[in-house]
């Protein structure tokens, strides 16, 4: 695709990354007992794609 003298194109937004992690916690008497942590994924970061011309 062609573009016009100083037009420009938003290819892909992009987006932050993050970091997520779910735990389980085992209380007794009110009390944590046990932690694990049943998920943990991290999502990079992607860069926003502008194409222009001029």
């Amino acid at each position: 695709m062609n573009l016009d003298e100083g037009e420009e194109i938003v290819e892909n937004q992009g987006s932050k990354g993050y970091k997520i992690k779910v735990y389980r916690k085992t209380l007794e008497n009110k009390k944590v007992v046990k932690e694990e942590v049943i998920y943990d994924e991290i999502y990079e970061p992607v860069n926003k794609i502008i194409r222009r011309n001029g």
